[in-house]
């Protein structure tokens, strides 16, 4: 008797996982993941071999308790190994700063050779053609080119990085393009690197691929006195003084893909005007991507230039100040590198500036297609 009553449990404990898929008697964790998970394939004879190949797909994103085996993978790596469980997307550093994966970060990609002379002409080429065609339609076209954290931090990535290597890498970039004087290249590098030495705080985040508003509101400045030459105006930003505003967060999209969010700290920040006189400010404009398209008039400033932003995600915290500096602001998502110029002209912009990161660049066109999601 009690060896079939352990059979039975033994049976029951392997069916379980399987049954509470189908029933759900106990719920699944939310890992918040970022894609969609395969879903149930519908049943049908004449595509039986398809089914059960898609069946096994939903099955491994489905079968009980999987949240919680992934969960407990994830704390275990994470918190008792110092490693990334996804490290095709994620790679964690010392003191656990997390950097995206040579997968995505082209800067510190080793597979392919982006920096060659064919891969750089390649950029070269295709900004001038943009930059032509702008200037057809009376467009001055700015290209600004963001490095990734791993430029900015090097030394908390893994020991195996050559912080010289990044950096000599990226900047030979940025002397390939400077050589072409038609081109309108602003180049931050340097900028970014002045402010992390001078700033108290870091200015990017620890969590996220991102950088924070420090770092992005030193990149706007240096942006507003290129344009003070090109298009002299009243830049109301040159002229505000800000206050620093630190907030605790415990999120961010490199910790989410790894189950980090809600244990790790990190912090935001947010430069706030001290004088908020004739300051506008619409929090929808920086919700995220979710809006392909924003426009603003303002109509304080009706003799200052009207611009276009082509941006990434990265560009999202620009749009807060570009409100405040410009007649009109149109913000297009770009998350990738190509776009329709024509389309662009119509919204009659003074000034095109396209802010962009690597990945995102002509550059990615190069390596095999990659799937970018941050």
């Amino acid at each position: 008797m009690f060896k079939k009553i352990s059979i039975a449990i033994i049976i029951f404990l392997l069916s379980f996982p399987y049954v509470n898929m189908v029933f759900e008697f106990i719920p699944d964790l939310d890992l918040k993941e970022k894609r969609e998970l395969t879903k149930k394939p519908i049943f049908s004879i004449s595509e039986l071999y398809n089914y059960l190949d898609n069946y096994k797909a939903y099955f491994e994103d489905h079968f009980g308790f999987r949240n919680y085996l992934v969960k407990a993978n994830m704390t275990i790596k994470t918190d008792f190994l110092d490693k990334s469980p996804v490290p095709s997307k994620v790679i964690m550093g010392k003191e656990k700063w997390l950097f995206v994966s040579p997968n995505m970060d082209l800067t510190i990609n080793n597979k392919y050779n982006i920096y060659s002379e064919n891969s750089l002409k390649l950029l070269e080429l295709s900004l001038l053609y943009k930059t032509r065609q702008f200037a057809k339609h009376g467009i001055k076209y700015y290209v600004m080119i963001i490095p990734e954290k791993s430029y900015i931090y090097p030394e908390y990535l893994p020991e195996f990085y050559s912080a010289t290597d990044i950096r000599n890498n990226f900047d030979r970039m940025f002397d390939f393009l400077s050589m072409n004087k038609e081109l309108n290249i602003i180049n931050v590098n340097q900028t970014l690197l002045n402010e992390k030495k001078n700033s108290t705080y870091p200015i990017y985040f620890k969590n996220d691929s991102h950088w924070n508003a420090i770092g992005a509101f030193s990149v706007y400045n240096q942006f507003l006195r290129v344009l003070q030459k090109d298009f002299p105006a009243n830049y109301t930003t040159l002229e505000r003084k800000f206050s620093l505003i630190k907030k605790p967060i415990i999120t961010g999209d490199l910790a989410d893909l790894i189950s980090m969010s809600g244990k790790v700290n990190d912090w935001s920040f947010y430069r706030w005007p001290i004088d908020r006189s004739n300051l506008f400010f619409d929090e929808s404009m920086i919700e995220g991507l979710n809006t392909h398209h924003y426009t603003h008039v303002n109509e304080a400033f009706k003799t200052n230039p009207n611009i276009v932003l082509l941006h990434d995600s990265f560009g999202q915290w620009l749009k807060g100040w570009l409100v405040n500096d410009f007649h009109k602001l149109d913000a297009i998502a770009v998350n990738r590198y190509n776009f329709e110029v024509d389309s662009v002209a119509k919204l009659h912009p003074d000034i095109v500036l396209h802010e962009l990161v690597p990945r995102n660049s002509v550059l990615a066109d190069v390596i095999d297609p990659i799937q970018r999601s941050f």
